[in-house]
């Protein structure tokens, strides 16, 4: 869009330069020109070229002002943009870091008491095989008690 309007421009350049060259003569043609106070002899033509590209020349110094402050803004806000979405990915691998070890912490955790857990049945399984194996008359052992309770109360709050 913006080539297209530089073209214009250039375009339109071209064409005051070439009617300018074709009626230099006319431009050069001096007339009476009233400054209010006096009078003066002059070219209108060439008064009035002079004052367009006096008004032209600092509106285009003003646009490209303003488009290469903006270019330099655009410029300056892309690289905040690059820094911001680094730092977002940089958080986002954090957390995913953090919730990777939650979750291996966790499964350790869970590990461990299932351990835990299998090897209190299997000790409570040896001791319930050993009173099925004992004799009906024999006395019980010991730990009787512990054998039939079998700990569910402490197995159920956990």
């Amino acid at each position: 869009m913006i080539r297209v309007v530089v073209l214009l421009l250039l375009l339109l350049a071209a064409l005051l330069a070439g009617f300018v060259i074709l009626n230099w003569a006319a431009f050069l043609t001096v007339f009476p020109l009233s400054l209010g106070v006096t009078e003066v002899d002059g070219p209108l033509g060439l008064i009035m070229l002079l004052l367009a590209a006096l008004l032209a020349g600092p509106s285009l110094v003003y646009a490209i002002y303003v488009r290469q402050s903006s270019l330099l803004r655009a410029g300056r806000t892309a690289e905040e943009m690059q820094e911001l979405r680094k730092l977002a990915e940089r958080a986002e691998t954090s957390r995913y870091t953090a919730l990777r070890e939650f979750m291996a912490a966790e499964t350790q955790k869970l590990s461990e008491q299932n351990h835990q857990l299998r090897a209190e049945l299997r000790a409570d399984l040896e001791k319930l095989a050993a009173r099925l194996e004992a004799p009906a008359g024999a006395p019980a052992p010991a730990d009787e008690e512990e054998v039939l309770d079998l700990d569910l109360n402490e197995r159920e709050s956990n």
